[in-house]
């Protein structure tokens, strides 16, 4: 395999670049991960997550033995980068970019402890113990430490952590989060291998869950060093070494990898033999997926080492318990973890969890844990209602057809947050809810054909933003945004492509805000339509404006504020406004009053 070499523009700004603060998150055999907040252009401050992974001085080495070897390692290590970088799934730990960077002995010094007993595990199979040392014994030797930097998501605890606290298993909410984590991780598990890469290291400790308070759905996959793009022997035609997406062992073109590869109680067993190469598939990350699902549903923590080999070795099947919610749990686990490969099941996309359902398939959630846990669990057609209290988190609806509503005087809040609420689906309805103090917007709509119907937005940037992502088959957007109240909001509602979508009965204020405000923005798309926008306390000295358009789109019994059009056929019916300006042509304008009426015509 050739090195892999980084461009030179993706090494162009240091992590340390605007960092506020620094804290070591934890070290290993692998590198260093720190906790960097730093100045973001646009979104403030941010957290984000940064691996250090110690590469070698390589101009300081004149054996070319030596020089071979550092090589070769840094090519195994620069595989998460290109198994990784700039990937996104909501079960998947993104990489948002990477480069080198020469380090300090006193930045070293500074940031970078050599403690040995964190529980960060990057690489178990390695023969030395640790790298983490070559920070200090380069920068001592030569003055400085060559290093590759990956910088990531800031995720939250990881499954160990959770394992570890014994979690009391009888009630419903906590099945519920036992199934999220499961459906979390096979999802995560399809993503990777729909993309040709084996993880296979995949252990409790390399799984996250997201950045918040607690243990908050999705849960992500981490930590791809010593992850594989799998490909045939001879890679001219690699597709003639698989059979339906899974690698046929049998053939002369399989994959050939190093044994003795991940963390010994998650290793597939045809990994764990004593053959200096081996050929194996897909199949070892379903092998440690079973195993993880197994202590994820079942308390075996005290007797885990012995239970997964009685398991696998002995095949004791009864030492798997059934899971009141998960059916099929049981034989899920057993066909999993099968020792012998050719029983093993071959491919993760046929792993799918049938649960007992409620009732039409209807969950409450109480607290942000629970809300994320139904919206990772929960159907096509689910009704999810958010009891009365305070929701702090990003939420996203990636299903089609789902009821999201909370308490219909405005006690369910969705607080505190850099964005609310993303709507990924399509055909889903949003109601009942307040957004307080959302940084970037309140609500994000990806999908189309949904509804969002008596919202309250209070001192959020963005209320609604509509930025649809173009189906290939169906028309796109139709989203019917209506009845919403909105108090000191920068820009109320946003769209920014899509067609035909519709706001009716929006309430536009501003109490006490010191921004420039904008009740709709219509920026992209066509056909769109506002019918009955009321703006009040809007003032002409900010450059407030109660709807700005560019695009195909009519305007209609509407109050206050300015209108401001650019742009051809924007047609406006019963408008009352300050001042109405259009830049275009083809407009139509009907039983309008506004106290100036400017028209350029282009």
């Amino acid at each position: 395999m050739e090195p892999i070499e980084i461009p030179l523009n993706e090494s162009s700004k240091s992590p340390f670049a605007s960092a506020t603060s620094i804290q070591q998150l934890g070290n290993g055999s692998f590198g260093s991960v720190l906790k960097i907040t730093k100045n973001h252009d646009f979104f403030g401050l941010i957290d984000v997550a940064v691996k250090f992974i110690p590469l070698g001085n390589l101009e300081k080495y004149e054996d070319d033995k030596i020089r071979q070897y550092m090589l070769d390692r840094r090519d195994r290590i620069l595989r998460e980068v290109h198994n990784a970088v700039r990937v996104e799934h909501p079960n998947s730990v993104f990489t948002y970019k990477y480069g080198y960077l020469s380090i300090t002995m006193d930045t070293i010094v500074q940031h970078f402890s050599s403690d040995e007993s964190s529980c960060y595990d990057f690489d178990a199979s390695r023969p030395e113990s640790t790298f983490l040392g070559k920070f200090d014994y380069n920068a001592a030797r030569d003055g400085f430490a060559e290093t590759l930097w990956i910088q990531m998501d800031l995720c939250g605890p990881n499954l160990r952590s959770w394992l570890n606290q014994n979690q009391e298993q009888s009630s419903h909410s906590m099945q519920l989060l036992q199934l999220g984590i499961c459906k979390g991780l096979v999802e995560g598990v399809k993503f990777l291998h729909n993309r040709n890469v084996i993880h296979r290291d995949l252990k409790p400790e390399n799984i996250f869950f997201s950045n918040h308070d607690g243990f908050v759905l999705p849960v992500k996959i981490g930590d791809l060093g010593l992850s594989r793009r799998l490909v045939a022997l001879n890679d001219q035609n690699p597709d003639e070494s698989m059979i339906d997406g899974v690698v046929n062992l049998d053939s002369e073109k399989a994959m050939l990898l190093t044994n003795q590869t991940g963390t010994r109680s998650y290793m597939a067993p045809e990994i764990d033999k004593k053959d200096p190469k081996v050929i194996y598939d897909f199949r070892v990350d379903i092998y440690s997926a079973g195993l993880i699902i197994w202590e994820t549903l079942q308390p075996i923590q005290n007797d885990r080492p012995i239970m997964f080999q009685e398991l696998v070795q002995q095949g004791k099947t009864e030492l798997v318990d059934d899971h009141p919610l998960i059916v099929n749990s049981k034989e899920l686990i057993v066909a999993m973890t099968q020792q012998d490969a050719y029983k093993r099941i071959n491919n993760i996309n046929y792993i799918e969890f049938q649960t007992v359902s409620s009732p039409n398939e209807v969950y409450t959630a109480h607290n942000s844990s629970e809300l994320n846990t139904c919206l990772e669990i929960c159907s096509d057609g689910a009704t999810i209602n958010l009891a009365a209290g305070d929701y702090v988190g990003e939420f996203v609806l990636l299903k089609n057809s789902v009821t999201l509503q909370g308490d219909p005087n405005f006690l369910s809040v969705i607080l505190n947050c850099t964005c609310g609420l993303t709507i990924e689906g399509n055909h889903n309805t949003v109601k009942n809810l307040k957004f307080s103090c959302c940084e970037i917007n309140s609500i994000m709509v990806h999908g189309s054909n949904n509804r969002i119907d008596n919202i309250l937005i209070l001192d959020s940037i963005a209320g609604v933003m509509v930025y649809t992502l173009r189906p290939t088959t169906t028309p796109y957007s139709y989203n019917l945004i209506r009845n919403i109240k909105l108090i000191d909001v920068t820009t109320g509602i946003y769209i920014s492509n899509g067609a035909f979508n519709k706001c009716n009965n929006i309430t536009f204020s501003r109490c006490c805000s010191t921004a420039t405000l904008t009740g709709i923005k219509l920026a992209g798309g066509n056909n769109h339509e506002i019918d009955g926008l009321i703006c009040t306390g809007l003032k002409l000295s900010m450059n407030d404006v109660g709807v700005s358009t560019g695009v195909i789109s009519s305007i209609r019994n509407s109050t206050g504020g300015s209108i401001l059009a650019k742009g051809d056929n924007v047609r406006l019916e019963n408008v009352t406004a300050e001042t109405i300006r259009i830049n275009g042509g083809l407009y139509n304008i009907l039983n309008c009053v506004a106290d100036e009426i400017i028209i350029v015509l282009q």
